[in-house]
This record gives C-alpha cells, sequence and structure tokens, in this order.
C-alpha cells in the first residue's frame, strides 16, 4: 500500500546529478581540455611578458628615423688596397655605387659596410676578369700552335700581304685582325693567305707595269700583333 505521508526527494541541483549541494570546501574542477584558460578573453596583467615579434615585424624605429645622407656614403667609399692592390688603374664604379644608395638607406645599411660591400663587389668582379682572360688566352694559345704547324714562315709572308691589301695598316680592322683571335684561326688566316696570294700576284703584273708591290705590317711575319 503506498504511503502518502512519504516526503519526496528533493529534485537534484542543475549540475549535482544525486541532488546534493556542492561542499564549501570541495576542490575546484578541472577544466577540460579545450576550455578557455585563465585570462582569456580579458585585459592581459600589468606583469605579463612583451610579446615577442614575429618575423617580418617592423624593428622600433622603422619608418620614424631618419635614413643616413648620400653624402655620408659617398664620403665612405674608399678603395681597400689591401683587397684590391695599388694599381691604379683599378678603381671602385662611383657612379655604379652612388645608384646603390637609396636601396642601402632603404634597408639602414651603415656607410662602413656599404663600402666593404662595394669593394668586396670589386674583389670578386676583378678575379672573374682574371680567370675570363686566363681562358681566353688558354684557347688563342691552342689556336696559335695549330695555325703555325699548319702554316710556313713563307706563308705568313703572304697572310701579312693579304692582310694589309685589304685592311689599311694601321686601321682598326688591321688592328682587331692582329689583336684577337681572327689571327690565330686557321680558316680565316686560310682566306688572308688566299687573298695574300691574289694580292701579290696583282702587285707583280702591276711592278711589270710600273705599279707597286705591298711591304706587309712590322708586327711580325705570323699575322699577330706582340701583345699575344
Amino acid at each position: 500500500m503506498e504511503d502518502n505521508n512519504r516526503i519526496p526527494a528533493p529534485a537534484a541541483a542543475p549540475g549535482n546529478p544525486d541532488g546534493r549541494q556542492p561542499s564549501e570546501n570541495a576542490p575546484e574542477p578541472k577544466p577540460f581540455l579545450g576550455d578557455p584558460k585563465p585570462g582569456d578573453g580579458q585585459q592581459p596583467s600589468e606583469n605579463a611578458p612583451e610579446p615577442k615579434p614575429f618575423l617580418g615585424d617592423p624593428k622600433p624605429g622603422d619608418g620614424g628615423s631618419t635614413p643616413t645622407a648620400a653624402e655620408d656614403y659617398e664620403k665612405a667609399l674608399v678603395k681597400d688596397e689591401a683587397l684590391l692592390g695599388n694599381d691604379g688603374r683599378i678603381q671602385l664604379d662611383a657612379e655604379l655605387y652612388k645608384a646603390c644608395i637609396p636601396v642601402m638607406q632603404k634597408y639602414g645599411v651603415p656607410p662602413e659596410a656599404a663600402n666593404a660591400l662595394a669593394n668586396a663587389l670589386a674583389k670578386a668582379q676583378l678575379d672573374d676578369a682574371k680567370a675570363r682572360m686566363a681562358d681566353r688566352l688558354d684557347y688563342f694559345n691552342r689556336m696559335k700552335q695549330e695555325s703555325l704547324r699548319t702554316y710556313t714562315p713563307a706563308d705568313f709572308e703572304t697572310i701579312n700581304a693579304g692582310i694589309d691589301h685589304w685592311f689599311k695598316p694601321g686601321g682598326v680592322m688591321n688592328a682587331v685582325i692582329r689583336n684577337s683571335e681572327l689571327g690565330a684561326d686557321s680558316e680565316f688566316l686560310a682566306l688572308m693567305h688566299h687573298l695574300g696570294k691574289a694580292a701579290r700576284e696583282d702587285g707583280a703584273a702591276g711592278a711589270a707595269n710600273g705599279g707597286g708591290t705591298a711591304t706587309g705590317d712590322p708586327n711580325g711575319i705570323d699575322g699577330l700583333s706582340k701583345m699575344w
């Protein structure tokens, strides 16, 4: 038989399935993974450390500091003889350096560093030029030795006659032939030999009729300048 006088159990409070009130001394519940941490969405503490800047963030003073004057960069440009030597023919390109000043100002490159970079670049260019010239001389010498094996001294006399007949001695083209790889190229020398032979034959016929003959260039019998 149902007891109508029985007091019903109290309804469970939200969050307490057993219906009991939490004790005042009960420990704080541990947050679940993903729960917001204390301070999230709140004002930062006065003692909180400054956040570290991300890569690419502007540095203090960017956009606010006065760039180094162009005159300071120009004054700093000095040839480093310990690096480039004391040959007066080798000088830093001041105009090219000046063209780079706006970029150095933009990125805050100090004048002393700009000068060091200019000297380092000049040294790299000088080394590259020397290496290229060494390769060119090696190539030329191999061509020259091949030509010397192909043509006799008499052949070179005829070659010289051909060069001087068709290209004025002392003129630009005559100098180019004698101061470049053309003067050692077997195929070009074959052409000059053919033209020199024809010029001499024409000269001989002209001499028989009172004309002159080709005299040849004094640079040598091999059709080459002494610079080689």
